[in-house]
Parts: structure tokens; C-alpha cells; sequence
């Protein structure tokens, strides 16, 4: 069996009882240093040992990462305090207060002190860098609920006045299924009258779709428009549902229709959007669910 390569816990604890013990023992001691003068020289070497036990014994297994001991390991280690009082200790008790002068006035002293102010005004107004990361997730928030609430004022209007989301003279592209079980879509156009200005509508007919991929369709409605004598070329926009084949990117109708006319801007169907939207805050309420479940 391969040998331990960390203290074991209770040794770990035993160690920490230790430290703590030689620490009460060492409680009042710097009384003895200050009441004469003799006693200070012939014991002035005996508080710097007692420094450097305390504070390297910690140390002495630093992979061992235990979090019982952390508090005695020196934090200034990597700023690399050249200061006598703030990193070896200090000893000679007759120059005291010139030392502390001296402390005072260093580089040293005079970085830390900076640092800890800035960090006591950055916690006493709470500006801290986690503060502006809560700060943009309480916003962003804040924006997706205001969003739906304009969807449920919209559905509330809708339902008082009893009016369906989308109307018949809304629809843009519709899929017909009947009796012969034959795949058909609703052509339809819009047009400005030249002689008036006004948009008219009107319904081509249905188209049977063999292939109902983005391809298909795309072919199928182009032999549609052609076989009506229109100009795919004048064509200016395009509508569709929300379906993939239709309104994708690389291979839906929309951007086939797109590579052969520029100008045939494709708008997705608002109603259908909403639609959806409304399907999914629906479906997210346990409330909801269960109510159109039973009716």
C-alpha cells in the first residue's frame, strides 16, 4: 500500500490544537519585554522565534489546503512587503515609535492603505463588480416582463371584444388538406391599383404540393406565378407562416425567392408569432394547462 502523501484529519486537527494552545500560552507575553530594560535585551530574541513559529507553521504543508488553517497564512505573501514591521516582525521595542513613523510613510503601507479604502467605499455604496452583473439581470428582467405583459393586454382586448387572433383576410399562405388527401396550398396577392392607389387582394387559387420541403414548395410556387403570366421580378415581399420550409435561412421559400429577387422582402405572419408565443405561456402554466385540458 502506497504511504500517505497528506496528514491524515486528525493530525491535521491535532496540529491546529497545538497552534492554538502555543498561541493562549503566548497571550501577555509582550509584558515582560516592556517593564525594564534588562529584561528587553536579554530576551529580545525570544519574540521574533515566537513570530516566526506562529506564522510559518501553517505553511509547513501548503498542498494540504486545509481550510481549518487558512486563517493563520500570511495574505501579503505575494506583494512582496520589504518592510520589517509588516513582514518579518519588529523587536526592538526602544525605537518604536520611529519605527511606526517610518511604517507609515513606506510605499508599502501607503498601497495597502489605498487599497483598503477603496474597497470600504465600493462596500459601503455597493458598487462593486457583482453589483453591476445583478444590475443587468434585474434589467433584463424587468424587459422580458414588460414584454409580456403588452402580450396578455393584447389578449385581453382580444378576448372582451371577442376577436380572433387572426382574421380570414389575414392569412397569407395556407395549406389544404380534403377529402382527395392531396397536399394544397392558397395562392394569394396583393397589389397596388395604379388607376386608384389602392392594395387589392386577390385569390389565384390552390396549387397541389407534392413535395412539401423548401425546395418543393419554392418550385411549385414558381411555376404557380408563371403559369398566371406574373413576373416573378416585380415580385416586393413575401409572407409565410413560421414553418421552417418556409421563412429558413439558408434553404427555406423565402431565401430561395431572396437569390432570384433582392427586392422580395420577407415578413413573417405577426398573428402567427403571437400565436406561438401564446402557446408557450400557455404551456409553462399549470393552471392554463389544465383548463383547456378539460374543456
Amino acid at each position: 500500500m502506497a504511504p500517505r502523501k497528506h496528514p491524515s484529519g486528525s493530525k491535521k486537527r491535532k496540529r491546529r490544537k497545538e497552534v492554538e494552545e502555543f498561541i493562549e500560552s503566548q497571550r501577555g507575553a509582550m509584558d515582560k519585554f516592556v517593564r525594564t530594560n534588562t529584561r528587553t535585551s536579554s530576551n529580545e530574541d525570544q519574540p521574533n522565534l515566537a513570530i516566526v513559529v506562529v506564522a510559518e507553521q501553517p505553511n509547513s504543508n501548503e498542498e494540504d489546503h486545509d481550510p481549518t488553517l487558512e486563517e493563520n497564512v500570511d495574505i501579503n505573501t505575494n506583494e512582496k512587503c520589504k518592510s520589517s514591521l509588516g513582514h518579518d516582525g519588529f523587536g526592538d521595542w526602544r525605537h518604536t515609535s520611529e519605527r511606526l513613523k517610518e511604517h507609515e510613510a513606506s510605499m508599502e503601507h501607503i498601497t495597502s492603505m489605498n487599497s483598503w479604502n477603496e474597497l470600504r467605499v465600493r462596500l459601503r455604496k455597493t458598487e462593486t463588480i457583482d453589483k453591476e452583473f445583478q444590475h443587468q439581470i434585474a434589467k433584463e428582467k424587468e424587459r422580458i416582463r414588460q414584454v409580456l405583459l403588452r402580450i396578455i393586454v393584447v389578449v385581453k382586448f382580444l378576448g372582451k371584444r371577442t376577436l380572433a387572433f387572426r382574421g380570414s383576410s389575414e392569412r397569407i399562405y395556407n395549406d389544404q388538406n380534403d377529402v382527395s388527401h392531396q397536399e394544397q396550398m392558397s395562392l394569394l396577392v396583393r397589389c397596388v391599383n395604379m388607376s386608384s392607389g389602392k392594395v387589392e387582394e386577390y385569390f389565384l387559387g390552390f396549387m397541389k404540393v407534392d413535395d412539401t420541403s423548401g425546395e418543393g414548395i419554392f418550385n411549385s410556387l414558381l411555376d404557380s406565378i408563371k403559369s398566371f403570366g406574373l413576373n416573378i421580378e416585380d415580385v416586393r415581399g413575401q409572407g409565410y407562416d413560421n414553418g421552417s420550409n418556409m421563412k429558413g435561412k439558408h434553404k427555406g421559400v423565402q431565401r430561395r425567392l431572396l437569390d432570384i429577387n433582392p427586392r422580395a422582402l420577407f415578413m413573417p405572419c405577426a398573428c402567427h408569432s403571437l400565436n406561438l408565443t401564446l402557446c408557450d405561456m400557455a404551456k409553462s402554466c399549470a393552471k392554463v394547462v389544465s383548463f383547456f385540458g378539460i374543456v
